[in-house]
């Protein structure tokens, strides 16, 4: 170790913020990522963390913290407390609920709401609501942390209800439905609900009620 850094802020980079956003004096952007402090620890470079930019309209409230390297487009709402990873590519119109967690290097497509927690590598499409877990398997506790495995992935127009986990790297089809508290370890086809364990009826055979709760100011 080439030098100690104690009683420090996390060093940040250069932010670039679009027209008429809102951006609460408690958010950090640009923050560094662990691979800009071990650099800087172990090796003796000024940490310099990739730039973040922020598109316009977009409202950043208290305690936000978006990582270095990410893109949060035009018109997002990103509440309080919610955490971005780096490297993310968040497109327009999407709304981040409170303590909403967005792990590194996801990708959101436009108008998707996220009020839970969305693992590395993720792949959102555009209209979604997540409001459960996208979760890696880690099949092999053993190997370690940060080993290879396929990503999830929701097409578009996926509901993911609260509570519902969607384990490893499976696709959940567009317009599909997760129920609150389903487990997915496999495939959802295309407009099909999944409820329990792998559960995987059409949207056109279900005898109860979808709703999709529209966000707004």
């Amino acid at each position: 170790m080439t030098d100690t850094a104690v009683g420090m802020r996390v060093p940040t980079g250069r932010v670039q913020v679009g027209q008429r956003c809102f951006v609460a004096d408690s958010a950090r952007l640009a923050v560094a990522s662990e691979a800009t402090l071990l650099a800087m620890t172990r090796e003796g470079r000024e940490p310099d963390p990739r730039e973040v930019s922020v598109g316009d309209g977009t409202l950043l409230l208290d305690d936000v913290v978006v990582q270095e390297g990410s893109t949060v487009g035009a018109d997002c709402y990103v509440g309080r407390a919610v955490h971005i990873g780096f490297g993310c590519e968040i497109g327009d119109g999407c709304r981040m609920e409170y303590r909403a967690e967005i792990c590194d290097r996801v990708r959101i497509g436009h108008g998707t709401v996220i009020g839970g927690f969305v693992c590395d590598g993720a792949e959102l499409g555009a209209g979604c609501v997540m409001l459960g877990s996208l979760v890696h398997s880690v099949r092999e506790p053993d190997l370690p942390w940060g080993q290879f495995e396929p990503d999830p992935i929701l097409r578009d127009r996926v509901f993911v209800g609260r509570g519902a986990v969607v384990v490893g790297g499976i696709v959940v089809g567009n317009g599909a439905y997760v129920a609150a508290n389903a487990t997915v370890t496999k495939d959802v086809p295309d407009d099909h609900v999944a409820t329990g364990t792998n559960r995987f009826v059409p949207i056109a055979e279900w005898r109860g009620r979808l709703r999709r709760k529209s966000w707004s100011g």
